[in-house]
């Protein structure tokens, strides 16, 4: 009797054993998503959406509900760890690495940027997007360093500087941008360092492509090095909608868009309405040069441009500027401001679902401004030079 009882007993411990095992795995085969929300009314839709890395890239909304009571919840099952968005209508948006757990998202509508509508809420549950805000605060550490202090409170400095339209505040802000040029790069170096070797120690991690972020472009690393990055992701770091970014630069400009290529042609309307091709432009040499009305970078090169294309248009140089990404009334009135005496057509946007026209699309533009140096072949001979780069090429082949 004793004998069955101890059997009776264990077998009872075992099934409650599995049973709590059975639990345990069922709340880690999913995602639960508890949110609370002060300052929305009830009824206001919330919806989980994708956060895909290219323009071009669809957003898909994965899940929809009100909420109720000041409160909402998303269910589901992820099959790879990515960033999302909850969106809260009008314009809220929490972004955070979904992973399968219980998350609990606590958000004030009131602290939200009025711009992008990013909102800094409380996030807890994610293991990985513990990991990425610690990251995230290693970087302010970077930046915030004494050296560095000369930074503080300077895009304060530029914005009002170019509201006020003193000419004279303007042009000592640019001497101070000029010279703090040299530490710019030292900090920009530093946190590159600091991204590579994260993605060294932790090759497959989701967030290791949107720490990387533009710090892996032809701006910040040469072709050699943006091989060697490229090749330590693995496992969940390419299944990650930013590893789309990563991808894309990579091919563009390691693969495809590479000197001694052929870049497309391609037909435009010019500011008369007449059509532009590009291969029958009459010049030995050609930059295409992406840009836009809104591009502040872009406007800002085309003094040093003028210079150059005024020194060597009558060898046979030519630049056709390519507005993209842009309204046409905003693309004429920058044309006359700015007085940019080359050829200029739009970049419409037909094919492309993202924010650059087709043509853009078709040269892998990744930013504005990008530009290339083509021969009367379309041969392509710099990509992205600075001006000074340009200059001296243009002086190679013209003046040798």
């Amino acid at each position: 009797m004793k004998n069955s009882f101890l059997k009776l007993t264990g077998a009872l411990l075992i099934s409650c054993l599995l049973c709590i095992s059975c639990t345990k795995n069922k709340a880690h085969n999913g995602y639960t998503i508890t949110g609370t929300v002060n300052g929305a009314e009830d009824g206001t839709w919330v919806r989980l959406k994708s956060t895909p890395s290219l323009f071009t890239d669809p957003i898909v909304v994965l899940d929809s509900v009100k909420i109720s009571n000041g409160t909402f919840m998303f269910s589901g099952k992820v099959d790879y760890i990515d960033m999302v968005n909850i969106q809260i209508e009008p314009n809220t948006n929490v972004y955070f690495y979904l992973e399968n757990s219980a998350i609990a998202i606590n958000i004030d509508i009131s602290k939200s940027d009025k711009g992008n509508g990013y909102n800094p809420a409380k996030v807890t549950g994610s293991i990985t997007q513990d990991l990425y805000e610690l990251q995230m605060q290693k970087m302010d550490s970077i930046r915030n360093q004494d050296k560095y202090s000369a930074f503080k409170g300077f895009r304060e400095m530029v914005m009002a500087a170019k509201q006020s339209k003193d000419s004279v505040l303007m042009e000592q802000v640019k001497q101070k941008m000029d010279a703090l040029e040299p530490l710019e790069k030292q900090q920009q170096e530093e946190l590159k360092a600091f991204k590579i070797n994260f993605v060294k120690n932790n090759p497959s991690s989701p967030i290791g492509p949107k720490i990387m972020g533009i710090a892996f472009s032809e701006i910040m690393m040469s072709r050699e090095e943006m091989k060697a990055v490229y090749n330590l992701f693995k496992g969940d770091a390419v299944k990650a909608s930013s590893f789309a970014f990563i991808k894309k630069t990579y091919q563009d400009y390691v693969e495809k868009f590479v000197p001694g290529s052929v870049a497309p042609d391609f037909t435009l309307k010019t500011v008369s309405g007449e059509n532009l091709t590009l291969s029958k432009v009459n010049a030995k040499y050609i930059l295409v040069d992406f840009w836009a009305s809104w591009c502040v970078p872009c406007r800002a090169s085309f003094p040093k441009l003028k210079r150059v294309y005024s020194t060597y248009k009558n060898d046979g140089f030519e630049v056709v500027g390519v507005a993209t990404g842009d309204k046409d009334k905003n693309w004429r009135d920058a044309i006359v401001k700015d007085q940019t005496p080359w050829l200029h057509v739009f970049d419409v946007n037909k094919k492309s679902i993202g924010r650059n026209g087709d043509v853009a699309d078709a040269y892998g533009v990744p930013f504005l401004p990008t530009t290339y140096l083509l021969d009367n072949n379309l041969k392509i001979i710099l990509r992205n030079p600075t001006k000074e780069e340009l200059d001296a090429k243009l002086k190679e082949l013209f003046r040798p």
